[in-house]
């Protein structure tokens, strides 16, 4: 998945002869690198995540268990019992500790979680890359743009997914009107009572037809409600997933 795998996950498979299609997205591959590389080095790293459970965080975890500690978010203290608080984390070595992060967090809560960890390690590595996912950044921000313009928001994500989610949270707190659905099937029209104008934003994982299908269903149904849909048209190209080898699976590829 885009998301990664531990590197057990594809050794795992490599063994049975399986044949493995590298579909990890190249972002979360930098960060995967990044942990293995610090780690290496005798880094201890703080993995900033949601939840323990999330793939992303459970493929990250895997480069380097050993080393690697996992934080959570500020907003989100207190909900996975595995995760440490930002404020009061412990470390072995607080003079060779690094920050990495789920790629699919709000980039203000990000921001604010490293704000935490560098008072608390004042020599707290932070990579000068960008981890964060650009299509997460991108809907974050057209989201504050909007919200002043609209009555509402129609957010078309998982529960499962993380930066949806966030989405939705960020619409709520903006709007005060904020509703989820997976697809345009979804769209209960008590939501748009009294209302002049909608905004429309998405998981970074969503198809873009199941986007197109929901405002074409509301310019037929509600001609005078005012549709407007997020985000700036994301043009950056990645690799093709490519076959990996078993050799290349149990060489750390």
């Amino acid at each position: 998945s885009a998301h990664g795998h531990p590197p057990a996950v594809r050794r795992e498979a490599a063994k049975k002869g399986f044949h493995i299609l590298d579909a990890t997205c190249p972002l979360v591959t930098k960060v995967h690198t990044e942990a293995r590389r610090y780690a290496q080095e005798g880094y201890w790293i703080l993995l900033v995540g949601d939840s323990a459970d999330h793939q992303e965080v459970k493929g990250t975890y895997g480069e380097a268990p050993e080393r690697t500690i996992l934080v959570a978010v500020h907003t989100h203290v207190g909900k996975d019992p595995r995760l440490a608080d930002p404020r009061t984390v412990e470390v072995p070595d607080p003079e060779r500790v690094v920050v990495l992060t789920q790629t699919t967090l709000s980039v203000e809560d990000t921001l604010k979680t490293i704000e935490i960890l560098k008072a608390r390690f004042p020599k707290l590595v932070v990579p000068k890359r960008k981890d964060l996912c650009y299509a997460t950044q991108n809907r974050q921000e057209a989201v504050r743009r909007i919200a002043p313009h609209v009555d509402l928001f129609l957010v078309l994500t998982s529960p499962h997914s993380s930066n949806g989610m966030r989405l939705l949270e960020l619409a709520q707190s903006l709007t005060g009107r904020a509703y989820r659905l997976e697809s345009a099937r979804d769209l209960q029209e008590e939501w748009l009572q009294g209302a002049e104008s909608a905004g429309i934003t998405s998981a970074a994982s969503t198809p873009e037809d199941l986007v197109q299908e929901l405002v074409e269903l509301l310019r037929a149904k509600y001609p005078g409600l005012e549709v407007i849909e997020e985000g700036e048209e994301e043009d950056i190209a990645f690799r093709e997933p490519r076959v990996l080898s078993p050799e290349e699976v149990l060489q750390g590829v």
